[in-house]
């Protein structure tokens, strides 16, 4: 290497005390006050995520490695024109893992889209689209509807058509350039519960009875219904193709469902599609009476074989 040539790593957050958003910035290591680079010059590209606190970013093969809160790893090198999928997860869960049929997931990567985010659009017989600003993602060759594109991230359902088969392969097209093929495995169901804060942990997005938002100042009474959305209920009856916003009769998985809330069976009043939403399964529920209260009671809903992720909680007064 040259003289002086060597490059600091340090990651900052904005909040002294506790993790929050995070910044990784490259120093000159002969003046440290020299910025060379930090992740949130290109933010759409580059952001780090949600910082973890005492971890230190790691160099090797030429790139830089940095474990993030975001639940998932960073990973930043030298820029080429190839687009690449970095990581397929649940989109209420932001987990890894196994895929569903119908399951709304999010990929990650780099070149995947336009800078700029583009919503979904609807077909003009009221589908939606599965090309959206130039942008496509195949699963198994098959095209799925879309959600959102940009840049370095993709909502995209899952084609019903994966169902059944043991292994799915993920590509994504974009001004008639294609991604490696990046493999995940596929399951009956993975269901995922979505979150306020949409990292996939803490306060479910939750509406109590009253319709008030389920929280730490308004908790749910036992014996109170609450309504909670989720994803990856997988096959349905009647039928739910990938790409319709759920109208009458609306779907029911077809595999059991359970919820459990503190740790107890919870009556399931509708498990079934959200009305006027595509992927989405809205669930009615009955705070057991009798169970411990607090404003960080767990939440597990379970269909078929597979659980949603730990740590999503409600308030129970």
């Amino acid at each position: 290497n040259a003289e002086y040539s060597a490059v600091l790593w340090v990651t900052s957050s904005p909040r002294a005390t506790r993790n929050g958003p995070g910044t990784l910035h490259a120093l000159s290591a002969s003046d440290i006050g020299q910025e060379l680079w930090n992740s949130d010059m290109n933010a759409t590209r580059d952001s780090l995520g949600r910082l973890a606190k005492f971890v230190a970013p790691t160099v090797a093969n030429g790139k830089v490695y940095v474990a993030t809160f975001s639940h998932r790893l960073a990973v930043y090198g030298l820029l080429t024109n190839t687009q690449l999928i970095g990581d397929v997860v649940n989109s209420a869960s932001n987990l890894g893992g196994n895929v569903a049929p119908g399951e709304i997931v999010v990929i990650y990567g780099s070149e995947l889209g336009p800078p700029k985010l583009a919503g979904a659009e609807l077909t003009s017989s009221g589908r939606l689209s599965s090309n959206v600003a130039g942008t496509q993602v195949l699963f198994n060759n098959v095209a799925a509807p879309l959600i959102y594109v940009r840049s370095d991230q993709i909502a995209a359902i899952v084609p019903n058509g994966v169902g059944g088969q043991s292994t799915a392969k993920v590509q994504v097209q974009y001004q008639n350039q294609s991604s490696p093929s990046f493999s995940i495995p596929v399951s009956q169901t993975a269901p995922g519960i979505f979150t306020l804060d949409q990292t996939g942990r803490g306060q479910g997005a939750i509406l109590n009875q009253d319709n008030t938002i389920n929280g730490r100042l308004s908790a749910a009474p036992p014996g109170s219904i609450v309504v909670l959305w989720a994803t990856g209920q997988g096959p349905s009856d009647p039928d739910w193709a990938e790409d319709a916003l759920a109208t009458e009769p609306l779907p029911k998985p077809t595999n059991p469902v359970k919820v459990t809330i503190g740790g107890q069976d919870a009556e399931v009043l509708y498990a079934g599609a959200a009305p006027g939403l595509a992927a989405v399964m809205q669930l009615n529920v009955r705070v057991p009476t009798g169970i411990k209260t607090g404003s960080a009671v767990p939440i597990v809903l379970t269909i078929g074989n597979a659980s949603s992720q730990p740590g999503v909680t409600l308030a129970v007064q």
